[in-house]
């Protein structure tokens, strides 16, 4: 209930972040509704009672408020429905793009990389559709409570025994919350076949199978497995709703039980002269609604409760990914030049606690130095390019920069004076000038700094087919763009990590795995003189992961990672003497290629 309650009031607070007059305006439209409907027994009973009498003061009154009350109800209803969707939008696209700045914001990889919380976003993103009914559901709850409001003040003003009659509906709205639940548990138990049935749709639609689903003629197996995953959802989903159904069903006989009991007492009142055929007639009325209105908003409850999944769904992933308390800031800045370099101390680290990717590492990457690091998969190697870049704490010892600790230094300063390419570099679908110029922004809309790093990931034979230059669209999804190879989108990520002149951190993770070893080894041979160029001015460190011994051996210092230690650390020569691990890797890719 405490997250429940958190959850209403996030939307609600959202709601008047987004547009406070609109959402005032729908809370006034919303009472003015439901007194308007309320009172339609009222003005029925005036005309009944004045006809009676034959007080024409009363029929009067009675013609009149019927005629405004259809008059204003359509005025309403056009203007709160057109008020409630606009705010809705708004208090969506407000709450998407809070997780959007918090999700691209956030200092660490969490989001992208944390199992737990990618099931989160998966569900939230499933459950879109109840997200945006969230302002919806909530308005339609306070519209209710306002007729049932009304309803009481018109049942009291006859007999105040008839306020025993929403007792009748309480066993409906308290059960509410357990056919609720059984929504929840059929959504749990459905969330594997769904699953596997949103693989099976991707696999027949998207672009990466198509030529295996194709040659081996799977179409009919994938097609019957669709079918067999929505045959166990809806099998889950049927089971639980004859449960839900078979609980409403006491609560709504006993509500009918007491309807007929209000109708018998008014009418006995009515008998004895303390009663008019108007009230009788207002009672059976609004006895009519509350059984309406309580049982809609028992349904409405239920809604409002599914909703409100996605909401508590988001306030989860915005409180994993708001950005944690760091050590305190000394004031340091980042130096302008590496004089001694960056240290490793006693370094260790886990996705799980329990389960540490690193173990106490030691290493020196000195000022100045291209630095390799090789081993395994699963040696620990991404994960410590990670740590370097700020994506990650140590869990254990203290990375510095020329004697600082890096989490004493801005975090934002030092992502600027760090550049990367990564194996798993971004294929982004912009024009040709914007997919590499997003590497250094204040430079985005310079050709010259584009041609610079086109030309020094060796990229700029690539624009010989860009029909319109710099300005061609990449990306076939796009129109009039082109597609790329695996290793021209590499070449643009390659570009992109170098529009930064002067970084003090460079790191190449497998930068040229999708190029040919020819093409590898003269791209690392026109970045070495720049690096070489870049060190002499700033003391940058250039950090090389790659699996190409080819390449790894002309660096200054290779550093040899064994189940998440430095099991080995020298130059290229002086490991090849120890005839140890990296000796054993070199001598076997070597003996590939002879």
């Amino acid at each position: 209930m405490r997250e429940r309650a958190r959850a209403i009031r996030v939307v609600i607070t959202y709601a008047f972040r987004s547009d406070a007059r609109r959402a005032c305006a729908v809370l006034a439209v919303q009472i003015v509704a439901a007194a308007n409907t309320t009172l339609a027994g009222v003005w029925v009973k005036f005309l009944l009672d004045g006809a009676r009498t034959q007080q024409r003061w009363e029929m009067f009154a009675g013609v009149l408020g019927l005629t405004l009350l259809t008059a204003i109800g359509v005025l309403l209803t056009a203007g709160a429905v057109r008020l409630t969707m606009v705010l809705r939008e708004k208090v969506v696209h407000l709450m998407e793009a809070d997780l959007l700045r918090a999700a691209a914001g956030s200092p660490g990889l969490e989001l992208q990389e944390n199992h737990s919380l990618l099931r989160q976003l998966e569900l939230w993103q499933a459950e879109s559709w109840q997200f945006s009914q969230v302002v919806v559901s909530l308005v339609s709850l306070l519209f209710f409570a306002c007729r049932i409001g009304f309803t009481a003040v018109l049942l009291n003003a006859i007999s105040p025994v008839l306020l025993l009659l929403p007792l009748f509906a309480l066993p409906s709205i308290l059960l509410s919350g357990k056919t609720s639940g059984l929504y929840l548990r059929g959504l749990e138990l459905a969330a594997e076949p769904d699953r596997r049935a949103q693989s099976l749709f991707d696999l027949a639609t998207r672009a990466f199978a198509a030529k295996e689903l194709r040659a081996f003629a799977l179409e009919h197996e994938i097609l019957q497995r669709f079918h067999a995953a929505h045959r166990d959802i809806r099998a889950i989903h049927r089971a639980l709703h004859i449960r839900a159904r078979s609980v409403a069903i006491v609560p709504r006989l006993t509500f009918v039980t007491g309807y007929t009991s209000s109708i018998a007492y008014v009418v006995s009142l009515a008998a004895s002269g303390n009663a008019t055929p108007g009230d009788v007639l207002l009672t059976a009325v609004l006895a009519g609604q509350v059984l309406t209105w309580l049982t809609e908003s028992s349904e409405l409850v239920q809604f409002t409760l599914r909703t409100l999944v996605a909401v508590s769904r988001f306030l989860y992933l915005m409180d994993a990914i708001r950005p944690r308390p760091v050590v305190a800031s000394c004031g340091a800045d980042v130096p302008d030049q590496l004089v001694e370099g960056i240290r490793l101390e006693n370094v260790s680290f886990g996705y799980d606690p329990a389960r540490p990717v690193l173990r106490d590492v030691d290493l020196h990457l000195p000022a100045g130095a291209t630095v390799a690091l090789v081993g395994d998969n699963g040696a620990g190697k991404s994960t410590l390019v990670k740590l370097l870049a700020g994506y990650y704490q140590p869990t254990a010892g203290q990375i510095t920069v020329d004697g600082i600790d890096l989490r004493r230094i801005d975090l934002t300063r030092w992502r600027a004076s760090v550049s990367a390419v990564f194996q798993d570099f971004a294929r982004l679908e912009l024009v040709a000038r914007e997919s590499v110029g997003v590497g250094h922004l204040p430079e985005l809309a310079s050709g010259s700094a584009v041609w610079r790093a086109l030309r020094q990931a060796d990229a700029e034979r690539l624009t010989l087919r860009w029909p319109t230059g710099l300005e061609t669209q990449l990306g076939p999804t796009f129109p009039n763009g082109i597609d790329l190879s695996e290793g021209e989108w590499q070449k643009i990520a390659l570009a992109r990590g170098f529009m930064r002149k002067r970084p003090l951190l460079l790191i190449l993770d497998e930068p040229s795995a999708a190029l040919d070893p020819e093409s590898e080894q003269e791209l690392f041979d026109r970045y070495a003189r720049a690096a070489r160029q870049s060190a002499a001015a700033t003391g940058a460190i250039t950090l090389l992961v790659s699996h190409r011994f080819s390449t790894v051996r002309t660096a200054d210092l290779i550093a040899v990672l064994v189940d998440g230690h430095v099991a080995e650390l020298g130059s290229h020569t002086e490991l090849m003497k120890k005839q140890g691990t990296y000796a054993e890797l070199f001598q076997l890719q070597a003996g590939a290629y002879v």
